[in-house]
């Protein structure tokens, strides 16, 4: 990690050559996860070039610190992140109107990661939220589902349309090539056919 980020910081100012100071900061879920700043790297610590940050010992940030909160929300137990998601949402909706909305969808993102078996109105009962529905975030979701179920929709259409082809004397090579399909599926398709038409009889 730490050779890695050091590297990566050296090749950013080589190729932009910012004029203004550099620091890297690295987070960890907890400190036993940290194999140490390797010697060569010491004076950077030691100036405050590299700075660690531990998630599970941020309980004495200040919490006002609503970017420090969301980490912190990402390492929080389920019991516990529940109040502290809650305590975020408060903090951002009292944010300037101009922030609100960015900061609101990074708190979204983070429930709908942190709270993966929740649906979208569970997560809205359960945190008062009523306007996320309008944040670019879950547009993009729905956007996403909705292709998601098209592109179901239409292979599922193909897969349909199999049997009526073989019907027509088309090879097995032929509609895979006619319905954009591999020609696995095809030939699972036919033997699911085959076995629905054995289970009827």
């Amino acid at each position: 990690m730490y050779w890695r980020i050091i590297t990566e910081t050296f090749l950013y100012i080589n190729q932009y050559k910012p004029q203004h100071r550099w620091q890297a900061v690295l987070l960890f879920a907890q400190r036993s996860l940290d194999s140490g700043v390797p010697f060569i790297y010491q004076t950077s610590l030691a100036q405050q070039q590299i700075r660690i940050i531990y998630l599970d010992e941020l309980d004495d940030v200040p919490s006002s610190s609503i970017g420090l909160g969301v980490i912190k929300l990402v390492v929080a137990a389920e019991d516990k992140a529940i109040q502290q998601a809650k305590n975020l949402i408060n903090q951002v909706q009292q944010t300037h109107e101009a922030n609100r909305s960015n900061l609101l969808e990074l708190v979204e993102r983070m429930l709908i990661y942190k709270f993966v078996n929740n649906s979208q109105q569970e997560l809205e009962a359960m945190f008062g939220l009523t306007d996320w529905r309008q944040t670019k975030f879950y547009q993009e979701v729905k956007e996403e589902t909705k292709q998601e179920v098209k592109e179901e929709v239409r292979e599922e259409t193909k897969l349909e349309t199999i049997p009526r082809l073989l019907k027509f004397g088309l090879s097995i090579e032929q509609i895979a090539e006619a319905l954009e399909l591999d020609i696995k599926q095809v030939q699972q398709a036919i033997e699911k056919q085959g076995e629905e038409g054995i289970g009827s009889n």
